[in-house]
């Protein structure tokens, strides 16, 4: 995951212009208020880099330029948040002329995500996301990618000392790639990936007398769908050493987070 800054932390201009010898950079963001509860932000940015010299003097004509701009927009309130960003970008390939005289690159992204926090101390959190990415080589090699995903994540105490979290998720892969004069390829041409998965884990924590450390014991399990289906279950028992017995296997882990 990309992590960006919240947009009501990037307020008002700023403007970041670069030149030397062989690159030249220029980009602008501007954030602004979406009423009393909202903020955003915009920005562009426009990058060209020259092409190298070969040690005998002459242009390697490897020059590329890129053109991309985005935008992220969050609404607060006291019981959750929403945020809603995405990009668009288009340049040339880098690469010596070939079956093309120049390649290119494209395609773009939007993500949302919901934040959701009840009375109780329960959360929800809620992401889909979506991405399209276009690249001709200049070997006459076209390639396209298209990425979709959705999950959710419930965190939750279903009792004093017991921490609760579920989830599920779906992410899909369309691929398509068409060969060039003479190049690899792949048979077949295009495939769509599809995954799935389901998850829960429980912590407790538990004192075993007035003078004792807390015991920490969780249990995780998942289960996915990937071609095919197949589910794991984790139990980690932490009062001294942590071992961790997954799928059948004893698994020694060094003390710290879990998981």
């Amino acid at each position: 995951n990309i992590i960006t800054k919240d947009s009501s932390r990037t307020q008002d201009w700023a403007i970041d212009a670069r030149a030397g010898t062989l690159d030249r950079r220029v980009g602008a963001r501007y954030g602004g208020r979406l009423g009393p509860r909202g903020s955003y932000r915009v920005y562009g940015l426009g990058l060209m880099q020259g092409s190298l010299v070969r040690p005998d003097g002459t242009n390697a004509g490897d020059s590329w330029n890129l053109v991309q701009g985005g935008f992220r927009a969050d609404w607060e309130r006291a019981a959750g948040a929403f945020t809603l960003q995405g990009d668009v970008y288009r340049g040339t390939g880098i690469g010596r002329p070939a079956f093309r005289s120049s390649g290119s690159i494209s395609g773009g992204n939007i993500s949302a995500t919901w934040d959701r926090r009840f009375g109780d101390g329960s959360t929800l959190q809620v992401r889909t996301y979506f991405n399209n990415t276009s690249r001709a080589l200049v070997s006459g090699i076209d390639a396209r990618l298209d990425q979709y995903s959705a999950e959710a994540q419930y965190d939750f105490s279903p009792r004093k000392g017991h921490a609760m979290v579920v989830g599920a998720g779906y992410r899909r892969t369309d691929d398509h790639l068409e060969r060039g004069p003479g190049t690899v390829f792949l048979d077949p041409e295009s495939r769509t990936l599809r995954f799935m998965d389901v998850f829960a884990q429980r912590r407790i924590e538990e004192r075993l007398g007035p003078d004792a450390d807390v015991e920490v014991v969780a249990l995780a399990l998942q289960m996915a769908h990937h071609q095919r289906s197949h589910a794991t279950v984790a139990l980690a028992h932490d009062p001294d050493a942590r071992r961790t017995q997954e799928g059948g296997e004893l698994l020694h882990l060094p003390r710290g987070d879990l998981w």
